[in-house]
């Protein structure tokens, strides 16, 4: 629950970072806050799935192969 409390804080943090951003897109805070908020959005989603996997919350039809398909997918490509 508290993975999920988090990936949706990311997901309504969003338009904060997004503003400057687009008003202002030469600047590296804002690019850094714009993608530091993408992050944090790619890495709980990631640990959901992660949980959700382990945790066998994930419908028993769904075949191996796309379990271990999706995993890499969501996540970074030095974490594996």
């Amino acid at each position: 629950m508290y993975l999920n409390f988090l990936f949706l804080m990311c997901i309504a943090f969003m338009p904060f970072p997004t503003g400057p951003l687009f008003s202002s897109p030469i600047h590296a805070a804002s690019v850094v806050m714009y993608a530091g908020t993408a992050a944090g959005i790619e890495l709980t989603l990631a640990g959901l799935w992660v949980y959700a996997v382990r945790h066998h919350f994930v419908w028993e039809g769904l075949a191996r192969a796309l379990t271990v398909e999706i995993r890499p997918n969501l996540l970074p490509p030095w974490s594996s």
